[in-house]
């Protein structure tokens, strides 16, 4: 009955160029047509946090899907979730060819979710009403764990988002801002995740305590 999680990311940039800025003219300077782009936006959301139930695995494999061994611990449930992203990037941009200069702010889209998840309860046990229904409602206390991690992320990753990619980026070309802002919010994203994913883990190891283990297994005696 114990966490196990994993991380992915995702990123598509979109970039849209301007040779005299959105509200500028041919005539201004470089600084004035990039002082008219947008400014940097930002939007997250989370999926929902949706889960299927599955009663096919043994407590055997259960046990060596949880990192155990049945001589240590019998798993008899475990739940299963991938905490994870997707990204797209919008790239507003103001080029000037003759200075190699270009100018550009971002408008990112970040999706955050915990799928797919997966409650497992032993096979072993599904016929037997009461131990099921107990090892399923220790289970989905890990479930309601990932749903208030992503609760929680998504309102730390609004906060830290804007002051990480605040104002106007500059680069010496098109593709050179383009790379840098893409690598930039890939590295960012993924130690942003690895930190919310160790703190998920913690929580998660605070619902697998040895009195809630003792009261799993005397439950149903």
């Amino acid at each position: 009955m114990r966490l196990c999680a994993g991380m992915v990311g995702g990123l598509a940039l979109l970039i849209l160029v301007s040779g005299c800025g959105r509200n500028g003219s041919p005539f201004a300077s470089f600084e004035a047509r990039c002082a008219k782009l947008s400014p940097p936006s930002f939007v997250v959301v989370q999926v929902p946090v949706t889960y299927r139930i599955d009663n096919s695995m043994s407590v055997e494999e259960l046990t060596r899907k949880s990192g155990n061994t049945v001589a240590t611990q019998r798993t008899m449930g475990l739940t299963v979730g991938t905490f994870g992203y997707s990204s797209d990037v919008e790239l507003r941009s103001v080029e000037d060819a003759r200075g190699k200069r270009v100018c550009g702010t971002p408008a990112i889209h970040v999706e955050l979710s915990s799928q797919p998840m997966t409650v497992s309860v032993a096979r072993e046990i599904a016929d037997d009403r009461c131990q099921h229904d107990v090892t399923l409602e220790h289970e989905m206390k890990h479930v309601a764990v990932y749903r208030r991690s992503l609760d929680d992320s998504a309102e730390a990753l609004k906060a830290a988002l804007p002051q990480a990619f605040a104002g106007t980026r500059m680069s010496t070309s098109q593709r050179e801002l383009e790379h840098e802002l893409d690598v930039k919010l890939r590295e960012w994203l993924s130690s942003f995740l690895r930190d919310r994913q160790a703190s998920l883990i913690a929580l998660q190891a605070e619902v697998d305590t040895p009195e809630e283990y003792a009261r799993v297994a005397a439950a149903c005696h």
